[in-house]
């Protein structure tokens, strides 16, 4: 069955109002920010990935010729990274460690859980909007208006760009995906 994009981010934006929390995400430091970078031709953090060389880098296309560190920085995140890959690689049949077809068979892997396999709905709601209501009310850093759970600003992103019907893009990867489509010049 084919749903367009705009009935899945639907979905998921049901979802998350219906039960208060969705992750939608990589578990390595963001892989798109370093396109981004790239084509913006922006520096990154010194510390967030490595060359094909293993050496800290602060050059985005280098980057995405060697490793991004994982979100945390240490082993658990690492651990969380590697179990995510092996999920939306080998266990999906997509494309993997540079095996196969990775132009065109991208792993993904979408789960959903039902609360109600292991107890009460309505007990499992309450509990993890509590634990939400708790994150959400930490003490904020100087200059923080928000605190956000993961996927939370991205749903919200995401309802706004359907809202408005338009979605905001760097001018140079804008001019990049003309060249790509129709051949205009950038």
């Amino acid at each position: 069955m084919e749903i367009t994009i705009r009935e899945l981010e639907d979905l998921t934006a049901r979802a998350v109002k219906k039960f208060g929390y969705s992750d939608d995400e990589a578990r390595a430091i963001s892989f798109y920010g370093m396109v981004e970078a790239s084509t913006a031709g922006s520096e990154i953090p010194g510390d967030v990935a490595y060359d094909s060389e293993g050496k800290p880098t602060t050059n985005p296309k280098e980057a995405i010729q060697g490793a991004i560190r994982s979100f945390d920085r240490n082993h658990k995140g690492s651990g969380l990274a590697l179990m995510n890959e092996i999920l939306a690689g080998p266990l999906v049949g997509a494309a993997f460690c540079g095996l196969g077809d990775s132009k065109g068979n991208w792993g993904h892997l979408l789960y959903a859980l039902d609360p109600e396999i292991l107890g009460d709905r309505e007990e499992f709601k309450r509990n993890a909007g509590e634990i939400i209501a708790r994150v959400k009310g930490t003490k904020k850093l100087p200059g923080v208006e928000e605190i956000f759970v993961p996927g939370e600003r991205g749903s919200r992103r995401a309802r706004q760009h359907l809202e408005s019907g338009t979605i905001e893009i760097e001018d140079n990867l804008l001019a990049e995906l003309r060249v790509a489509a129709g051949g205009e010049k950038g």
